[in-house]
């Protein structure tokens, strides 16, 4: 990391306990300085969320990120996939970018 960079490069896995009102799933991505493909296309928003549904209150989630390389990395809540994406890269219009 640079020493002016303000965030490292990575793909973030998001935890995420339910607010009080509406939807919030867990395992969600957030892509600093990076970008990934999902479903065949190059996806670069910072963060997009997973399919899981909202977990409220004190309770045990069981989690799990399968990573193969660059080629695919899917998350799964309680054994169940809630997304799925692949080819991590640096983000061009990043700065950083070398």
């Amino acid at each position: 990391m640079e020493l002016d960079q303000y965030l490292p490069v990575s793909l973030e896995v998001h935890l995420l306990g339910g607010a009080s009102r509406g939807e919030r799933p867990t395992m969600n991505l957030c892509t600093p300085v990076t970008n990934v493909v999902m479903n065949g296309k190059l996806l670069e928003q910072h963060c997009l969320n997973s399919k899981s549904k909202t977990y409220r209150g004190d309770q045990w989630v069981s989690l799990e990120v399968e990573v193969k390389g660059g080629k695919v990395i899917r998350h799964f809540v309680d054994n169940e996939e809630v997304m799925s994406y692949e080819k991590p890269q640096l983000d061009p219009r990043d700065a950083y970018y070398e």
